[in-house]
């Protein structure tokens, strides 16, 4: 080797003993070489260190001090080829955004409290990646305050300008109580609304009704638009504003639609035929609204005849309006593209009356969420058995529950039979509040039904059933090695009496030793 070359290497290796760990600074392979060496010899020094303390058998100072300097160093040679260390910096970028749960930036939280900066004062390589990697930076949350928000605050604007020219989901909440128009929001979306792909808006009614009737405003990137009425509990809006929206109006990409709160005043249904909204386009629907009837439902479905999945939550209770709208439902309406279907409300006739007419071809997935009442409590299957029947769909996940009143559950469904037959495919059935009867778990237990199950969820009231319901998870894990559907989770829930309690514990304890028996520790099973 050179002189020249020894002199370089010396100097290479006095730097590293120097800098060397105290920097996210990337190292080349031949300086991580020149630190693993000093590594070695360091850990040779704290060795013989501590074999002098030992064989002194006394606290030197001077010694001591030396093993903390040496042990600082090790510490500090070992940060330097840590293996993050090697990571590109897209690979590093991609751990930061993973790593963050709640990807938004909240504002007016203080930055201090939020990762997004925090990151930035590690050092100044994880401080570039911080800043060039806009996916840190394109969920903004403002929370507006009223007394204080004059203007855009400096930690939004900041934020908005690392998030480039990027993509944008803009969440905005404005308090019921604000007084007035605020400038500042609707200055905000005016600026960013091309760049957004998602919106999350809650404001009170008079900043809705603003919102929705701007024409001026450009989504041109927007994709799913979530709107939310912020209403005082004990307040009701004076008359229903969605037929004045023009908003979406230059919104060719928007796909999905949610609609929170009250959108139209007490006991008036929700109607959105004469809503200028672009509803063919739309491919996800979901409504969360006391206003939604029956007839909501058939006139978006007859408007959209491309959805994909749609949810209704109604809290309607059967008075003059819904019985108005009843008898005015269509005879038949077919959804070729739907997929999934939630339905919930207090009134079970509200979700049935909704399948009525439906024809669902494609349909794989169905939650219906209901208090079950006396009226339809020996069949509450029904409507969904014909829905499946008409449609000739092959459901894949069934989920069925319903909150269950102080009442006697000692009977089974007289339709639970029917509608498990028409589930060969199912391969996730989730119900609660309707007990299965013994019969239906035998057919369970000797493959004739949900053969395809991998998440099972039942209710259950009698030790019978709970014996067959640990023999089924038996059977189907031990015919896993035959190819059979493996069951990754089985849940029942308690509807019997309390003189049952010992004997659930036995079915318990059998179950957990189950198993361990089989070496199933890591699927979910519970009595």
């Amino acid at each position: 080797m050179s002189q020249i070359q020894n002199e370089t290497s010396s100097a290479n290796l006095q730097w590293l003993e120097v800098y060397a760990g105290t920097t996210n600074e990337l190292l080349p392979d031949s300086a991580r070489n020149l630190v693993r060496s000093l590594l070695r010899a360091a850990l040779e020094d704290l060795e013989d260190l501590e074999r002098q303390i030992a064989e002194a058998d006394s606290m030197d100072s001077l010694l001591l001090k030396r093993v903390d300097d040496t042990s600082t160093r090790i510490s500090r040679l070992r940060i330097a080829i840590a293996p993050h260390q090697t990571l590109p910096t897209e690979v590093l970028a991609e751990v930061f955004v993973n790593c963050i749960e709640d990807h938004s930036i909240r504002i007016p939280v203080p930055a201090s409290q939020q990762i997004h900066w925090r990151l930035g004062h590690i050092c100044s390589r994880w401080r570039s990646v911080a800043l060039s990697e806009t996916c840190l930076w394109n969920t903004i949350f403002f929370r507006y305050n009223p007394q204080k928000h004059t203007s855009i605050p400096p930690a939004l604007q900041e934020a908005l300008n690392r998030s480039a020219q990027g993509p944008l989901r803009l969440i905005i909440y404005c308090p019921p109580d604000a007084i007035g128009d605020p400038d500042i929001i609707s200055d905000l979306i005016a600026r960013y609304a091309h760049r957004c792909t998602d919106i999350q808006f809650s404001f009170p009614e008079n900043k809705m009704k603003a919102f929705l009737a701007n024409a001026c405003t450009s989504f041109e990137a927007l994709e799913t638009a979530s709107l939310a009425i912020s209403k005082e509990h004990h307040n009701d809006i004076a008359h229903p504003f969605l037929q004045g929206a023009r908003v979406f109006e230059s919104a060719p990409r928007l796909r999905k639609l949610m609609l929170h709160g009250v959108w139209s005043p007490n006991n008036v249904a929700l109607t959105l035929e004469d809503v200028n909204f672009p509803w063919r386009q739309l491919t996800h629907i979901e409504l969360f609204t006391g206003s939604v009837v029956p007839s909501t439902a058939h006139a978006l479905f007859i408007m959209c005849p491309n959805l994909q999945d749609c949810c209704f939550v109604s809290n309607v209770h059967g008075d003059g309006v819904f019985r108005e709208m009843i008898t005015a439902s269509p005879s038949d309406i077919t959804l070729p593209h739907l997929r999934h279907m939630h339905l919930g409300s207090a009134n079970p006739s509200f979700i049935f009356e909704i399948m009525r007419p439906l024809i669902l071809p494609a349909l794989t997935g169905v939650t219906q969420h209901f208090e079950i009442d006396i009226s339809t409590r020996k069949q509450p299957f029904a409507p969904l058995i014909l829905l499946i029947r008409r449609s000739r769909c092959r459901l894949t996940k069934v989920d069925i529950m319903q909150k269950v009143k102080s009442r006697d559950l000692s009977h089974s469904p007289d339709d639970m039979e029917a509608l498990l037959e028409l589930l060969p495919d199912v391969t996730a059935f989730w119900e609660l509040g309707f007990v299965i009867p013994v019969s239906c778990l035998q057919r369970i237990l000797a493959g004739e039904l949900l053969h395809s199950v991998r998440m099972f969820h039942c209710s259950l009231n009698s030790v019978a059933a709970y014996s067959l319901f640990v023999d089924i998870v038996e059977a189907r894990w031990t015919n896993e090695s035959n190819g059979g559907a493996i069951l990754e989770e089985a849940v029942s829930y308690n509807y019997g009496s309390e003189a049952l309690h010992d004997d659930i514990l036995k079915e318990r304890a059998r179950l957990r030793e189950i198993q361990e028996r089989l070496n199933m520790k890591q699927r979910i099973v519970d009595v």
